[in-house]
């Protein structure tokens, strides 16, 4: 019998061929729902390569159910995420035709359908904490490699370039907030805040007098650990102003005019999560300056005391706006510098600065 010239090289050729017969047809590690590869969320795309090469299909995936979208035959690939917001859009890139995705909510082999896309899916009504499961498949049988990403938004105002205006109000009216998904920003100046993670929005504002006050109020169940801060200057250059507080700034000395920013937090615990658990109410007051009583006195407009009762919100003033009635019922006209010395120190500053309106309203309309 003729004995191989070659034993060894023939040896090493086998198993090259077996290695590549073995690589050809090796699975993809996510190849059942039981090894799921773990996305992560972003507020932008950040991609993980994948591929559905050699998948299979599993029956036992969904068993006694129908499987919500797609063939039931098809080569897929598992995925999985932690909702961070109610809304998280999945996005599938650089696949080759008829890729397809699902999004289910459950466990492997006892799942529920959400949706389904051909490269995309939003979904809106997520449970913050949950984890949820992405199937990914061709609708033919082509494979392939190809990216998936999770994302999720922010805020519109999660950075100070976004900062939503507040306007001032001589009483609280609450604008509606969130720290739902808020980001934190560790490269904003702590100013006068202590060091630690800042989960964060931003708000401004004009200074309408010298004195404003911020305040938080309705906070929800998971905003444990509330911060704000007032800043100067402007986002590329925030300046501190030593104005901190938990739930309620007041800070004089503002220059009329100019733009502050107003920075709300939960301190080192993200807050997001569902039913309103970051959400909160701000609110911003003037307090009327100096300005305001000498630009009205500077008009030398005559009014006349203690004749008929008006309502300025906690207080009840005697005020009549009309110099002919004064001169009528035998009452000497006052200026309102005068008027404003006699109430200053009975009355709570909105009431005077409500007062003082009625009578900026007053001179406009030509009864002063």
């Amino acid at each position: 019998m003729k004995r191989f010239r070659y034993p060894y090289a023939t040896a090493i050729f086998v198993l090259f061929g077996l290695t590549l017969s073995f690589n050809s047809f090796a699975q993809p590690s996510n190849n059942e729902c039981s090894a799921a590869i773990t996305l992560t969320s972003n507020t932008s795309c950040v991609n993980t390569a994948g591929t559905n090469v050699n998948a299979t299909w599993n029956p036992s995936t969904f068993p006694g159910t129908t499987i919500g979208c797609g063939a039931s035959d098809k080569f897929d690939v598992w995925y999985t995420f932690v909702a961070q917001a109610t809304t998280h859009t999945i996005t599938i890139s650089s696949a080759p035709s008829q890729m397809r995705v699902q999004l289910l909510s459950g466990t492997c082999g006892s799942f529920t359908s959400l949706a389904c896309g051909n490269t995309t899916i939003t979904y809106t009504s997520l449970t913050v904490g949950n984890t949820y499961y992405i199937r990914v498949y061709t609708q033919n049988s082509n494979t392939g490699t190809f990216n998936i990403c999770v994302t999720h938004t922010p805020p519109a105002n999660d950075n100070c370039a976004g900062a939503i205006s507040l306007t001032s109000n001589a009483t609280c009216i609450n604008t509606a907030g969130t720290l739902n998904i808020a980001t934190a920003n560790g490269a904003t100046p702590l100013g006068c805040f202590a060091a630690g993670t800042y989960y964060d929005v931003w708000y401004s504002f004009v200074a309408a007098n010298t004195t404003e006050t911020v305040t938080l109020s309705s906070l929800g169940a998971s905003i444990l650990n509330p911060q704000m801060q007032l800043y100067g200057g402007t986002c590329a250059a925030l300046t501190n102003l030593a104005a901190c507080g938990t739930t309620s700034i007041t800070k004089s000395g503002l220059t009329i005019g100019t733009t502050y920013y107003i920075r709300v937090a939960n301190l080192n615990v993200n807050p997001s999560g569902s039913a309103g658990v970051a959400n909160f109410n701000i609110s911003r007051n003037s307090s009327p300056g100096s300005v305001a009583l000498v630009q009205l006195a500077a008009r030398s407009m005559c009014f006349c005391k203690h004749s008929h009762v008006i309502s300025t919100g906690s207080s009840v003033l005697p005020m009549d706006y009309s110099r002919q009635h004064c001169q009528a019922i035998g009452k000497s006209p006052m200026k309102v510098s005068a008027i404003m010395a006699s109430y200053t120190s009975a009355i709570p500053v909105l009431d005077r600065w409500q007062l003082l309106a009625r009578l900026s309203i007053a001179a406009l309309s030509g009864r002063a």
